[in-house]
């Protein structure tokens, strides 16, 4: 380990990972619940198609916060893979 990193330093600011990890939780209920915010908004124009598109924004909203929870799964494997 002394090799890489010096003995008596932090690879990553602790801190750092304390705002990583406000940040995350920030964005993932923000892509998640973002559909039915709009949907709510739009209702009173055409229900019919917000509802439609409140369905088709809940999903990609469900996408994309599972897709930024497995982000750091997905940069380990591409570093993994590119230091073999």
């Amino acid at each position: 380990m002394g090799q890489v990193i010096p003995l008596g330093e932090d690879a990553i600011e602790p801190m750092a990972l304390v705002l990583g990890v406000a940040v995350y939780g920030i964005m993932a209920n923000l892509l998640l619940h973002a559909g039915w915010v709009i949907e709510l908004r739009r209702r009173r124009t055409d229900p019919v198609a917000a509802r439609q598109r409140g369905q088709w924004m809940f999903r990609a909203g469900m996408l994309f916060s599972c897709v930024l929870t497995s982000l750091p799964f997905w940069f380990a494997c591409v570093i993994w893979i590119a230091h073999r």
